[in-house]
């Protein structure tokens, strides 16, 4: 017999036997799938007794509701052939050089010409990108097992803090799953890579909070990725930061004596943090990479001003309108004009709904007032940090684009499942006599809904349709036609002449192709301002900014009638790729004489 993470007790617990019995020792609420009988080797489901033992025996198969769909998404993205475009591109290329002697000390570049603060992503994707020899496929693989590996290791994590505690975070997580985009999972992009990291985040600060101190390395490191990869995570991650030093303050002065191994645990800290962050901090000072007077100066005065707080609060509440996306709702979005012609922006929803989540929240936190629930307390306080920390971060943006705090929605079905425990468990308390039958609806209630949803997002994930799939065939043919050019080991400038959004992402992803093959790619500093200068150094790296001379020659994009009949006029101009034989996208190239 032990104690669960919540303070119950628990017989059949991750680490004993599952034939060990126990008998409750008051009204207070079993886990959802234990029970007082032993466990008996016929199982026949002829009362709650007998479900409740299956269950308790293969609980944690609950766990394949994640696993499944997620290793569908791997199975799905490795089965196509892809090629990267416009950001993800960039990720790419950056991921290659972090190997070389021009390691990024900066995140990827933002709208606002600034980038996020550390390579943390670029790291992680980075064994991929080396091996990706002819495509960005292994790289999309890689991504979704380091996201789908955040994910399951939540999961797992959570396990050894109870059931209740894991069945919260597996089907919270489904659900966020399916209120998500799949290119949550299946994208490499930046502000998706850290959502699932949210989720890790979160349960190991719930850790934290149950005695587990070591955890705060994770902590550290999980916090860090989140933050180095998008700025918009930091508030989030400070936040639970803060809390999870707070539990362990409040626990040392309650024991009056400091916690285990305190000192190793520092040390690893202060090691990780140096390690973790020694690249950014370097970036601070170092070339057009020291960007953090840009961001500070952004958050506290954006350009085009902040939504402000009431904005944030219509945002978010759109998450608790019926039906919301991760009870399978339409997604709230609206498709207005914006940067580079289009926009996805949150549609806002009427602020009286976010009175849900802190009612939920408030009664959960006072029906959490037995031995066994108090540890829920803390759960209850760090799912409220998030969700005020969440409105505050949204109200600090510059534009309501949706992906920018898709995060909203990993929030949303924690802000009602984690006070749901304790207030089920005050209900059940004060109906002693149909305890079993009442854990056991719960308990059934749990299976049939994280089975539903993987049933959901098991074709979502495993989709046959390829995201970005138009350019990913332009970057494709540019691919082949590189390979035809036989350039390899050539220094080539390359110049988009395109004011399109799609031209900008051609010509991001035929920068990566280049790379990718062995040309030494130049993006040209002649004729470009100082501000545009500053952009493709920050976006294509420092190093591969510089003049044109310095090329043997420049392979100039265009996609318009008029740039397309001017270059096939000009002397000594080849045609090194086209669309199709009536399309004005080409690419020429010209002698650096004839530039």
């Amino acid at each position: 017999m032990t104690t669960g993470g919540d303070g119950s007790t628990e017989i059949g617990s991750p680490s004993e036997s599952m034939t060990l019995k126990t008998t409750s020792a008051g009204p207070t609420l079993p886990d959802p799938t234990l029970s007082d009988a032993p466990y008996s080797e016929i199982v026949l489901f002829d009362s709650p007794a007998r479900v409740l033992d299956f269950l308790r025996k293969w609980w944690f198969l609950l766990g394949l509701s994640i696993v499944v769909p997620l290793a569908a998404a791997a199975v799905s993205v490795g089965s196509h052939v892809n090629f990267g475009s416009g950001d993800q591109s960039l990720i790419e290329l950056s991921a290659r050089d972090v190997w070389s002697t021009h390691t990024p000390y900066t995140g990827l570049i933002g709208r606002m010409s600034w980038n996020h603060p550390g390579p943390l992503m670029y790291w992680l994707l980075s064994p991929a990108a080396l091996i990706a020899k002819h495509s960005s496929t292994p790289v999309r693989v890689l991504n979704v097992l380091l996201l789908s590996g955040a994910l399951i290791a939540a999961a797992g994590l959570a396990w050894s803090l109870g059931r209740r505690f894991f069945s919260v975070i597996v089907l919270s997580t489904l659900l966020a799953l399916i209120g998500l985009p799949a290119q949550v999972i299946r994208v490499v992009w930046n502000p998706w890579f850290p959502i699932p990291f949210l989720v890790l985040l979160f349960v190991l600060v719930a850790r934290v909070a149950s005695g587990r101190t070591r955890d705060l390395i994770g902590v550290l490191i999980v916090g860090s990725i989140m933050v180095e990869t998008h700025a918009g995570t930091a508030l989030l991650v400070v936040a639970l930061a803060i809390l999870a030093l707070a539990f362990v303050v409040i626990d040392s002065i309650s024991a009056q004596s400091m916690p285990e191994r305190w000192r190793s645990t520092l040390a690893w800290i202060g090691g990780s943090a140096l390690l973790l962050w020694i690249l950014p901090i370097i970036g601070v000072f170092k070339g057009v990479g020291g960007n953090l007077e840009v961001l500070v100066r952004y958050f506290r005065d954006a350009p085009d001003g902040h939504l402000g707080l009431r904005r944030a609060i219509t945002i978010f509440a759109a998450e608790y309108q019926w039906r919301p996306p991760w009870l399978g709702g339409p997604e709230p979005i609206l498709s207005e004009p914006g940067f580079r012609g289009f926009a996805q922006i949150a549609a806002p929803a009427h602020g009286a709904y976010l009175i849900i989540p802190f009612v939920a929240l408030t009664l959960g936190y006072f029906a959490a007032r037995s031995g066994a629930m108090k540890l829920w307390r803390r759960y209850i306080l760090a799912t409220a940090a998030i969700l005020v920390v969440g409105v505050l971060s949204i109200s600090r943006a510059d534009q309501p684009f949706d992906y920018t705090f898709a995060w909203r929605v990993v929030i949303a079905p924690l802000s009602i499942l984690v006070p749901a425990v304790p207030i089920f468990a005050r209900i059940i308390e004060r109906n002693f006599d149909g305890r079993r039958v009442l854990t056991t609806v719960v308990a059934v209630g749990v299976v049939v809904s994280c089975l539903v949803a993987a049933v959901r997002l098991f074709p979502k994930m495993h989709s046959g349709v390829q995201e970005n799939l138009l350019t990913s065939q332009v970057i494709g043919s540019i691919a082949r036609a590189i390979d035809l050019a036989d350039v390899s080991g050539e220094k080539i400038a390359f110049r988009n002449g395109t004011a399109s959004f799609l031209g900008d992402m051609v010509a991001k992803g035929a920068v990566n192709e280049m790379d990718r093959r062995g040309v030494r790619v130049v993006v040209p500093n002649d004729e470009y301002s100082d501000m545009e200068y500053e952009y493709n150094a920050r976006a294509y790296g420092e190093w591969r900014a510089g003049p044109l001379s310095s090329a043997s020659a420049v392979w100039y994009l265009v996609d318009a009638p008029d740039q397309f009949t001017e270059m096939e006029s000009m002397n000594g101009s080849t045609m090194i790729w086209r669309l199709n034989p009536y399309s004005a996208s080409a690419i020429f190239e010209l002698p650096i004489s004839k530039r």
